[in-house]
C-alpha cells in the first residue's frame, strides 16, 4: 500500500512537470503569433549621440571653400578690370589749357581722341558735378539704360562721393567752340596717357575709355564700357 502511494505521488510530479512545459510552450507560441506593438519614437538631432567629431571635417570643407575662392580671385585681375585710381598729384597736363565755356557755364572741358566721350570738371557753379557723357555707349554697371541719341545719352557723374550713371538730354559736359585750344565742339582732346586734375576730380584718357575719380570713387566711360567704382573697389596706385 505504501509502495503504491509512492508510485502515484511520483506520477503526479511527472504530470505536473509536463503540464508546466506545455504552458511555457503555449506562451511562446502566443508571443510569436501576437507580438506586442512597438511604440513610435521621434528622434531629434539633439537626441542622437555624437560618436564622430565633425569639427575637423567642417574645418576642412571651409578651408577648401576658402582656397577655391582665393584661387578664383587670384585668377582675376586685382582691380576687377578697373583702371588704377588716379589722384591730383598724378596730373601730367596743365588744366588751364582746357578751361573754357560750355553750355552756358565755364569749366575744364576735354574729350577722348575719338570724340565719342566728352567731359567737364570743376565748373564755375559748384552745384554742377564733374562728369562725362558719350555719343554712344552701353548699359551701365548700375543698370541704367539710355537710347544713345536725342534726349537720352549715357552720362556718369561724380555726385556727393558716388559715381552715378544717368541719361542726359543736353550737352552738360560738352565744351563749346570758345574752349581754348580746340577746333571742334567737345573741348581739347585729352590724349591717351594724359591725366588732368582740377577741383578735386582727376581724369585719365586711355584706350579703355576716359576714367575719372574723386573722393575714392570713379567711373570709366567708353563706346563699349560704362562702369562705376565704389570706394575700396581694389584700386591701387
Amino acid at each position: 500500500m505504501r509502495t503504491q502511494n509512492r508510485m502515484w505521488r511520483f506520477m503526479g510530479v511527472i504530470a505536473c512537470a509536463v503540464s508546466v512545459v506545455g504552458v511555457a510552450a503555449c506562451g511562446a507560441e502566443d508571443a510569436k503569433s501576437s507580438p506586442t506593438p512597438a511604440s513610435t519614437v521621434t528622434v531629434t538631432q539633439s537626441d542622437v549621440p555624437t560618436s564622430v567629431d565633425n569639427s575637423a571635417a567642417t574645418e576642412a570643407a571651409t578651408s577648401a571653400d576658402a582656397g577655391s575662392t582665393e584661387a578664383a580671385e587670384a585668377s582675376a585681375p586685382a582691380t576687377g578690370g578697373a583702371p588704377i585710381m588716379r589722384f591730383p598729384g598724378d596730373a601730367n597736363v596743365n588744366a588751364a589749357d582746357f578751361f573754357g565755356p560750355g553750355a552756358g557755364i565755364n569749366g575744364y572741358f576735354f574729350q577722348s581722341p575719338s570724340g565719342n566721350v566728352r567731359c567737364g570738371i570743376h565748373f564755375d557753379n559748384p552745384q554742377l558735378p564733374s562728369g562725362c557723357q558719350a555719343l554712344v555707349s552701353v548699359r551701365s554697371s548700375d543698370g541704367v539704360s539710355c537710347r544713345n541719341g536725342g534726349n537720352s545719352v549715357y552720362s556718369t557723374q561724380l555726385i556727393s562721393g558716388a559715381a552715378v550713371s544717368k541719361c542726359v538730354n543736353q550737352p552738360v559736359f560738352v565744351g563749346g567752340s570758345g574752349n581754348p585750344g580746340q577746333g571742334t565742339v567737345g573741348g581739347r582732346v585729352l590724349q591717351y596717357g594724359q591725366i588732368i586734375s582740377s577741383g578735386g576730380a582727376t581724369c585719365e584718357s586711355a584706350a579703355v575709355g576716359i576714367s575719372c575719380w574723386a573722393s575714392s570713387v570713379g567711373f570709366t566711360l567708353a563706346r563699349d564700357r560704362n562702369d562705376t567704382y565704389a570706394p575700396g573697389y581694389g584700386q591701387t596706385r
